[in-house]
């Protein structure tokens, strides 16, 4: 992923910060640690909306 800290948004955050809304980062890492405790192979969809 390119990220450059002069476009605004997400691009910048990222590359200034390493990471975005913090606290929904922390409980999603948490359900994929979970989650990958009790299956195989887990599959994750990320839906977006438009």
């Amino acid at each position: 992923m390119l990220l450059s800290p002069g476009n605004p948004g997400i691009s910048s955050e990222l590359f200034h910060f390493g990471t975005r809304e913090p606290e929904a980062t922390a409980i999603m890492r948490s359900e994929f640690e979970r989650i990958n405790d009790d299956v195989d192979r887990p599959v994750v969809l990320e839906i977006g909306r438009i």
